[in-house]
């Protein structure tokens, strides 16, 4: 059982393994075969082909199979990304320097859009209205 992230926006590709042995090889630069195990996962960087890989909390990264999201010292720009995919989501970042900050939250799904945005408020590092259809993250 695994998890396969591969959108062409993001950076990075993420496979992360909850049972069995994936093997694994990267065409970008020539490499060996790595194998990953389970609790670990494996990022690609699309621009500079490096492959690693760590442990991970793979039922957390899994955990949009059971209409769940959960965020593990996420970074707001990749939050926003999952935000914009979950909820189909107009989101702007007014200044990127708060994109860099990472927010924890484990969140139902029968949690409102505004309802994650208000928990992150919470914490006191952002701040955010709506305009017409559209979230503005201060």
């Amino acid at each position: 059982e695994f998890n396969f992230r591969n959108y062409p926006e993001d950076a990075e590709i993420m496979v992360s393994l909850e049972k069995g042995r994936i093997s694994m090889r990267n065409l970008l630069i020539d490499s060996q075969e790595r194998l990953l195990f389970p609790n670990q996962k494996c990022i690609l960087d699309r621009q500079t082909g490096e492959m690693k890989i760590e442990t991970a909390k793979t039922e957390s990264i899994s955990s949009w199979k059971a209409g769940e999201m959960f965020f593990d010292e996420e970074r707001l720009s990749e939050i926003v990304k999952k935000l914009h995919r979950e909820f189909g989501a107009d989101i702007e970042v007014s200044d990127s320097a708060k994109l860099d900050i990472r927010f924890y939250g484990e969140f139902s799904k029968d949690d409102k859009i505004e309802d994650i945005l208000g928990k992150f408020c919470s914490t006191g590092k952002i701040s955010y209205s709506k305009r017409g259809q559209k979230y503005i993250i201060r």
